[in-house]
C-alpha cells in the first residue's frame, strides 16, 4: 500500500525530522547549555563601592546589573568614592550608575572597559521547582602580599513560587558575603533569569512553631525597562 499510494517518501521524511529533532534536543541539552552556564559564570565582576562589595554581571557590551543597595551614598566620614567600581579582568574600572529602582533593589552600570562575556538573559518568568545557580564574588582570605582574596563561588537554589512579577524566591544555603548582585542562572535553559538581592529568615528558631527557613530573594531582570535591555 506504501508503494501503491506513495507514501514510502513520506515516512522517510518524518524519520529524518524526528532524527533532526532529536539530534538539536541532544545537541542543546550537552552542548549549548553547558556553554551558556560557562558563559553565565564568567560574566561575573566584584563589586566594591563606598566600603560595601558585591557582585555585578554583564548582560550587553559594557552594561552591567546588580543590586541598588550596593551603591550606598558616601558616608560623612569616609574618604572613599561614592562610583562603583568593578574588577574587570585585573584591574579595577569605575562605573557609571545607568539605571537605577531602589524599591526593586534593582541598578544597571555603564563602564568603557570591553569584557568578552555576557550573559544568554531569559526575560520571562521561570517555572515554580526549577534549579538555578548563582554565581558570585565573595572574601578568600588574603594573599601573601597582605592583599584580598576574591573567589567566584557557585551555589545551586530551588524556585519556591510560583515567581511574582517583581520577586523571585529561592531555598537554599545562605550565599555568602559579597553574593549580592549575582546572576541567577537556570541550569535547564543556561540563560540567566534574576538578579541575587537578599536573604530573609522566615518561622521560629526557638524550637517552637514552623522551623526557620532561609530564603533568598531575587529581581526578575524582566523588570529592567526595556530601554536599558540589550
Amino acid at each position: 500500500m506504501v508503494a501503491i499510494f506513495g507514501l514510502g517518501i513520506w515516512v522517510a521524511i518524518a524519520a529524518l525530522a524526528a532524527a533532526l529533532v532529536s539530534a538539536t534536543q541532544v545537541i542543546t541539552k550537552e552542548v549549548v547549555v553547558p556553554w551558556r552556564k560557562k558563559v553565565a559564570g564568567n560574566t561575573v565582576a566584584c563589586l566594591r563601592c563606598s566600603g560595601l562589595t558585591g557582585t555585578a554581571f554583564q548582560i550587553a557590551p559594557k552594561r552591567w546589573v546588580t543590586a541598588s543597595h550596593l551603591l550606598r551614598e558616601k558616608p560623612a566620614t569616609s574618604a572613599q568614592g561614592i562610583e562603583p567600581e568593578l574588577k574587570i579582568g585585573d584591574s579595577w574600572v569605575s562605573a557609571s550608575l545607568v539605571y537605577r529602582d531602589e524599591s526593586l533593589d534593582l541598578a544597571v552600570l555603564a563602564v568603557q572597559t570591553e569584557w568578552p562575556w555576557s550573559a544568554k538573559v531569559s526575560w520571562s518568568l521561570p517555572e515554580q521547582g526549577s534549579v538555578v545557580d548563582v554565581t558570585g564574588y565573595t572574601w578568600g582570605g588574603q594573599r601573601p602580599d597582605g592583599r584580598d582574596r576574591d573567589v567566584r563561588v557557585t551555589q545551586q537554589y530551588t524556585i519556591q513560587g510560583p515567581p511574582e512579577d517583581t520577586l523571585i524566591v529561592l531555598t537554599g544555603a545562605v550565599p555568602p558575603a559579597g553574593f549580592s548582585g549575582s546572576p541567577v542562572t537556570d541550569t535547564a535553559s543556561g540563560r540567566v533569569l534574576a538578579v541575587l538581592q537578599s536573604t530573609f529568615s522566615s518561622g521560629n528558631k526557638d524550637g517552637h512553631g514552623p522551623p526557620s527557613i532561609d530564603q533568598v530573594h531575587a529581581i526578575p531582570l524582566a523588570c529592567i525597562p526595556t530601554q536599558h535591555r540589550p
